[in-house]
């Protein structure tokens, strides 16, 4: 399934137009992952270059928070493993004082071998918001 064919023709990656039609992979039911597995494919030192913390194991996946700690927006990561042992990820961040979630990219169907780079791709989109 296309990104367009799930979210519509506005999804495509790399437009940086956000959306409120964006749904958030946060909402969806992936298979079981391991979050210490994932956290060592991503490596600990690019988690260190981003200033990666505040890990947490999510049922099927793992989640951070990254970049500048005193900003009014909590930027955060998501790593998820799908049916087809490969990752989807996102990047996005809570709005304070509201705590509303807005996803800023995505990536589907990343293969380990490219999921650093991803990861790496992902931070620094975040941080351009």
């Amino acid at each position: 399934m296309s990104i367009q064919d799930r979210y519509g023709p506005d999804m495509t990656e790399g437009t940086g137009k956000m959306s409120s039609r964006r749904q958030s992979i946060g909402e969806e039911r992936y298979s079981d992952a391991d979050a210490d597995l994932i956290r060592r494919q991503i490596g600990g030192t690019l988690l260190a270059e981003i200033g990666a913390r505040n890990f947490v194991g999510m049922e099927d996946g793992l989640m951070f928070a990254f970049g500048p700690t005193r900003s009014s927006k909590v930027r955060k990561i998501i790593v998820k493993l799908n049916a087809a042992d490969l990752y989807v990820s996102e990047v996005g961040y809570l709005k304070r004082p509201e705590y509303s979630w807005d996803v800023v990219d995505q990536a589907f169907d990343v293969h380990v071998d490219a999921l650093r780079e991803t990861v790496r791709r992902l931070a620094a989109r975040g941080l351009d918001v």
